[in-house]
């Protein structure tokens, strides 16, 4: 399989868990500000590093510490697995195609869901969700051959 098919089914997998985290940043501090981290904080954050680093290239990425406690920093994890979307999308389809690319994010969003409901969630899957997101790999198997 070419490794470019990686990309669409890594993105699937990161919506899910963009997803996931944001509720449960949502569920800790109200989903406006969920959503303000995902943007404002993760843009903010790399202007800042990006200043940092122009101003003093003699310290390494070892010596930043989070200093203080306002929120934890996998806060950031949503923000960045969405630059990997806003990046990884539009690569993806210029060398696989769109319905290529959706197919495979979309089942590997399926499968991620599955993990992230039976290890995180601790929701059990039923037999039909089993067998439909079977009917949905197979779908994008025949879709990425054809």
């Amino acid at each position: 399989m070419n490794l470019a098919f990686l990309i669409p089914t890594l993105l699937g997998a990161f919506v899910v868990v963009q997803a996931g985290l944001n509720r449960r940043i949502a569920a800790e501090w109200g989903l406006p500000t969920a959503v303000l981290l995902n943007g404002v904080v993760l843009a903010l954050g790399a202007a800042s590093l990006v200043l940092y680093f122009l101003m003093r290239p003699e310290v390494g990425l070892n010596e930043i510490r989070f200093q203080a406690k306002l929120f934890a920093p996998w806060f950031l994890l949503p923000g960045l697995i969405g630059l990997g979307l806003v990046f990884g999308g539009p690569w993806s389809i210029a060398h696989l195609g769109a319905v290529t690319t959706f197919v495979l994010l979309l089942s590997s969003q399926l499968l991620v869901s599955v993990i992230w409901d039976l290890k995180v969630e601790n929701l059990e899957i039923s037999n039909g969700r089993w067998l439909g997101i079977a009917l949905a790999w197979l779908g994008a198997l025949l879709v990425c051959r054809s």
